[in-house]
């Protein structure tokens, strides 16, 4: 039998319980857009509290500033980061071109469009502005006036029946005419993407088309979208495939091919929010993994990023041994040298040292992107392994090396079997961490080309919009390969203690303090 308290006990749970839903209620209205297709409109966006996400280097970045001049920009490398961080209450909307949002939408279908749109304009292919270029400019556009029937046919057939399009075979081409090379930025599909580790698309089909009828090979080199003008600018490349839009800024640094569509723009909102993903875990991780065989995308970016590091490492390791040996040995003037390369390797952002030496030092188009993060790599990671090693060996005991020296070994024999197991234990800690440091240093290499780890788990995010398994996988990778490189150094450093392996010379120690 329920007494009266407890009558009016459970009236408090239940008026508690509605008061607390009524809250939360009222919460989601107040920090989510929760907007009708009706009465949503651009200038509802067009306050200084609204944050617009843009790619970083697309023409959206003007159309915001012209349509939402009181908006925030928020800068994103690609579409996939963008439609993220909108799903998740990051920002509150971004401009897109049409054919993007049908592809974004198959994901997040709680996205919404305005009714408005925006100008987007032609889309074509950039040839650079070298002379040289001059007839392969004249045969793109020749190629593209003369087929546009054909073109149209294809057009239609990628984008709305993509699965039944033969896709394009460029590595089979004669090439009797020579190899254009090709940047592309390939994460719009189905103009331009990854499928199966190969690029594809409608605008690699066109390109195969074309240099199969003029006589030209393509060899094709994937890299971020901000970085593509860049590439036909500073001739590391001859045509770019990356669904441009020929705007008149675009137009003073390269030129355009004849245009092959006209694309317009969308506004997208989102009136949900929704953290993580939607899909189970199994099938995010079939899409990012087992599905065209993704995973032989991680499985070769692995391989190049072990590469640069493994190569970046012992080149490094070299030439710091090089700068302290000048620095121990040589005169001021040499010793002056080698700390003004220090301290600008030490002060230079690594993505910066590689912009610089890819499209400025090494600006031949002949040079290799993964030789130039190599050297790149090693310039600066070897100015934190001088001062490591420095630090250790004047750190021991001149009397190792003059006990050493009178038992009658040479200046180097002592330096290995005594000064340097000495001067290990000082600087192996910090020598570990800048390998370290440079190997997580490598994920910006993609920045120029290198399809690394990192540049493999953005493709793979690019194409399925699920962000979750690929990010955590590579940061799994990073960890596991840290703890790897940290077992290593503790077992050197323990065979290297000079009392274990008996290199330290007992009673001849020098300098003694009082």
């Amino acid at each position: 039998m329920v007494t009266k308290d407890g009558d009016h006990f459970f009236v408090i749970i239940e008026t508690m319980k509605k008061l607390i839903v009524c809250l939360l209620v009222l919460i989601n209205l107040l920090t989510v857009n929760v907007f009708s297709d009706e009465e949503v409109t651009v200038s509802s966006f067009n306050n200084s509290d609204i944050k617009v996400g843009v790619q970083t280097g697309s023409i959206q970045e003007g159309i915001i500033d012209k349509n939402l001049p009181n908006a925030q920009k928020v800068y994103f490398d690609d579409y996939s980061a963008i439609s993220l961080a909108l799903s998740e209450g990051k920002i509150d909307c971004f401009v897109v071109p049409r054919m993007m949002y049908l592809r974004i939408k198959e994901t997040y279908n709680q996205f919404k469009m305005c009714s408005e749109t925006f100008e987007g304009g032609d889309v074509a292919f950039g040839v650079s502005k070298d002379p040289s270029k001059d007839k392969i400019y004249e045969q793109l556009c020749e190629y593209i006036t003369n087929n546009k029937a054909l073109l149209d046919d294809l057009f239609e057939q990628w984008t709305t029946n993509i699965d039944e399009v033969e896709r394009p075979n460029y590595k089979d081409l004669s090439a009797e005419n020579g190899v254009l090379q090709i940047v592309t930025a390939a994460t719009a599909q189905p103009l331009v993407y990854v499928e199966n580790n190969e690029i594809t698309g409608f605008e690699i089909d066109v390109l195969t088309r074309f240099g199969k009828e003029y006589g030209y090979g393509l060899e094709l080199t994937n890299t971020s979208f901000d970085s593509v003008i860049l590439s036909l600018k500073q001739d590391k490349a001859d045509i770019a495939s990356a669904f441009l839009a020929a705007t008149e800024e675009r137009k003073e640094s390269i030129r355009f091919s004849t245009p092959y569509y006209n694309e317009y723009n969308l506004l997208v909102y989102c009136d949900e929010i929704s953290i993580g993903t939607s899909n189970g875990f199994f099938d995010n991780f079939n899409k990012s993994f087992i599905k065209e065989d993704r995973y032989k995308l991680l499985l070769d970016g692995f391989v190049t990023t072990i590469l640069i590091a493994v190569s970046s490492t012992v080149l490094a390791t070299l030439l710091a041994g090089v700068i302290c040996y000048l620095k121990i040995k040589g005169n001021k003037v040499v010793a002056s040298i080698c700390n003004g390369y220090i301290q600008i390797f030490e002060g230079t952002p690594i993505l910066v040292l590689l912009l610089v030496f890819y499209y400025i030092i090494f600006s031949d188009r002949g040079t290799s992107a993964i030789l130039v993060s190599i050297i790149v790599c090693s310039l600066n990671s070897a100015a934190f392994f001088a001062e490591s090693f420095y630090a250790g060996i004047t750190n021991v005991d001149p009397g190792q090396k003059e006990a050493g020296l009178s038992l009658g070994y040479s200046e180097f024999q002592t330096f290995i079997k005594f000064v340097l197991p000495s001067a290990a234990q000082t600087f192996l800690p910090t020598y570990q961490s800048s390998i370290i440091s440079l190997l997580k240093g490598t994920s910006v290499v993609s920045y120029i080309s290198v399809q690394d780890l990192t540049k493999a788990a953005e493709i793979i995010r690019s194409r399925t919009y699920e962000p979750m398994l690929p990010l955590i996988t590579i940061a799994l990778v990073y960890f596991l390969l840290s703890r790897l490189i940290t077992y290593i150094f503790k077992r050197i450093q323990e065979s290297m203690k000079p009392q274990r392996c008996g290199k330290y010379l007992k009673g001849v120690k020098l300098h003694d303090q009082d």
